[in-house]
């Protein structure tokens, strides 16, 4: 990555709400686990190619995670596709 001008960054806390029956109180907590200063949790969108099962427990887990990360001071930036790669969203929503 260094070599091509890049920088690798990956996540500091899996919350894991990609497994087959995830149980939205444990993704939670493990979230939880992971809040701090320029933290990077991993929570899904409910879409994986090939992959068909409940994702239900993501939205569940977002809304009680986003005011627990509000309430830490932090900020949350969406992951979005751009042409044929990714990239943060324009600006952070800064959750204060």
């Amino acid at each position: 990555a260094a070599q091509l001008g890049l920088c690798t960054v990956t996540w500091s806390c899996r919350g894991l709400d990609g497994v087959t029956h995830a149980d939205p109180a444990r993704v939670l907590a493990r979230l939880e686990r992971g809040i701090a200063p320029r933290a990077i949790l991993t929570l899904h969108d409910g879409h994986e190619p090939g992959h068909p099962c409940d994702r239900s427990a993501c939205l569940v887990v977002a809304e009680a995670l986003l005011p627990k990360l509000r309430a830490a001071g932090c900020a949350s930036r969406a992951l979005v596709i751009v042409g044929d790669g990714i990239s943060l969203a324009e600006s952070p929503t800064r959750m204060a």
